[in-house]
């Protein structure tokens, strides 16, 4: 189980380590039908136009909002990790600098400017991050708190508080 994610036509998608308003922009966003919300209840709920954030029903999103923060604590993310049976150490390592050496010679076919150039690119970096980390297990469970932190600070700037 790789730290990428397979695209839906292919390829690889890295796991960024930061979370920020553009990422949430592109999980509302319907893949399908550009400028289309993807899905109804997260419309009616909060949407990013401009860049912006705009919370429609804040009463909700505080109650959800607070369900988060309080759920999805640095221990549950380690227990996740571990359940899925993600790998650490040099077992790990060696796995990863393998995929990095088959991406980097798929990564040479590709025209630089295309999509997939750019998404091998970024899956590279993950993988390389994550052997800089000492494995799967530990670069999840660093980035899964990293981004869980940067959602947090991301609306704790827009008054909602746990």
């Amino acid at each position: 189980m790789p730290v990428c994610f397979p695209g839906p036509g292919g390829g690889h998608k890295g796991f960024p380590r930061y979370f920020d308003v553009s990422q949430l922009a592109e999980i509302l966003a319907n893949p399908q039908f550009i400028g289309e919300p993807v899905n109804e209840a997260y419309d009616n709920l909060i949407e990013v136009k401009d860049g912006v954030i705009k919370v429609k029903n804040r009463e909700r999103f505080s109650e959800l909002f607070k369900k988060f923060c309080f759920s999805f604590d640095y221990d549950f993310i380690d227990s996740v990790i571990e359940q899925a049976g993600y790998p650490d150490g040099r077992r790990s390592i060696l796995f990863l600098e393998g995929i990095v050496e088959d991406l980097t010679g798929e990564l040479k076919r590709m025209h630089p400017g295309s999509s997939d150039y750019k998404k091998t690119n970024e899956a590279i970096e993950t993988y390389k991050k994550a052997i800089e980390a000492g494995g799967e297990s530990s670069y999840l469970k660093q980035a899964l708190k990293q981004r869980r932190d940067d959602i947090i600070n991301m609306f704790n700037g827009l008054g909602f508080q746990f």
